[in-house]
């Protein structure tokens, strides 16, 4: 994955402003793609801020494994990321997601 190289920084601030991205991303979604494809999800169709709270939502409940996340309980998964305000159809996918990766990683 392509990394923002440090010297762009100034040059967007003084273009677009100082707050010109409008939130931090968790790093660890950077270095692991199930985490990012998880984030990726929850992004369809939300804000980079709602997106990013239900993220760190699941995170602080659960450890964001394919395992883990495939064997959760939906009702706990909703809980998690309702501060995302997300929809039944978005918890659908993603654990339609959370399975297809859980079954990718099984398959010997």
């Amino acid at each position: 994955m392509k990394v923002l190289d440090p010297k762009l920084v100034p040059v967007l601030e003084e273009k677009y402003g100082k707050y010109w991205w409008p939130v931090e991303y968790p790093k660890d979604v950077f270095s692991d793609p199930f985490k990012n494809l998880i984030i990726t999800v929850l992004s369809q169709n939300t804000s980079e801020i709602n997106c990013v709270r239900a993220y760190e939502g699941l995170a602080a409940r659960f450890d964001v494994k394919p395992e883990v996340l495939a064997n959760a309980d939906l009702n706990m998964i909703k809980e998690a990321i309702r501060r995302g305000d997300f929809t039944t159809l978005r918890r659908r996918g993603l654990r339609k997601y959370q399975g297809l990766c859980w079954k990718s990683l099984t398959v010997t």
